[in-house]
């Protein structure tokens, strides 16, 4: 039997956790359904309040992710809202905006959008709803009755999904901004409408080498983020 001391976990959840980002890159190949259920079977071991499980996770591969891709990139196109008007209503303060515009210069970089502001965000959030051409997405529901307290368990479940993901050589990114088209994506699956789009996650390989997959490896200080008391 093979003994795995604490220290060997622990080097390896730290590993895991230093090493995921967010993969906006894949490459075309579908990954096989048996590692992809189990990716799903671990986060199901995630905790939430009342051990409640609320997350309802819809997977879309291959053909049906493309239809799915192409129904979200013509309603963006239709609506002209880059990004949806409801998630650009956040009045940020300073450091908050700072951070988030300093990821946007670099990504705008990565993909090579020249032009304006404006210009280089359409740009953005077209790969964006174009789900980065991952060959993979799911997309997390909620039911009807929940309140926003919902949302810790479904970030908790979504951390380690993801992480599972990363241990396993599968890249992926989070997707909020999709939950503005929540009714669409959901008539799309043929689910319940009523239900509550709290996030998108595409995954799939990483295309190796890309410049964009390296844009997004930044952290601020422990200072500016954490207060130790005694």
């Amino acid at each position: 039997m093979t003994v795995i001391t604490a220290a060997a976990v622990s080097s390896s959840v730290e590993e895991v956790i230093r090493c995921r980002r967010s993969v906006r890159h894949f490459q075309p190949q579908c990954i096989d359904q048996a590692l992809i259920e189990k990716l799903f079977k671990l986060a199901q071991w995630s905790p939430s309040a009342g051990n409640m499980q609320p997350w309802r996770s819809y997977v879309v591969s291959g053909e049906r992710c493309q239809e799915v891709r192409s129904k979200l990139l013509q309603a963006v196109r239709d609506t002209q809202q880059y990004p949806p008007e409801k998630l650009r209503q956040q009045r940020l303060s300073s450091i908050y905006a700072e951070r988030r515009q300093q990821l946007l210069a670099r990504l705008y970089a990565a993909f090579g959008f020249k032009g304006s502001n404006k210009y280089c965000r359409h740009q953005l959030a077209e790969e964006n709803f174009q789900l980065y051409g991952a060959p993979h997405c799911v997309f997390i529901f909620v039911e009807p009755g929940f309140d926003d307290l919902v949302g810790l368990d479904i970030g908790i479940y979504a951390q380690s999904l993801m992480l599972a993901m990363e241990a396993n050589g599968i890249g992926c990114v989070v997707q909020a901004e999709l939950c503005a088209y929540s009714k669409l994506i959901a008539n799309q699956l043929g689910t319940d409408d009523s239900q509550r789009l709290m996030l998108a996650i595409s995954f799939g390989y990483e295309q190796q080498g890309s410049a964009i997959n390296e844009s997004s490896r930044k952290r601020a200080p422990l200072f500016e983020t954490t207060t130790f008391y005694s």
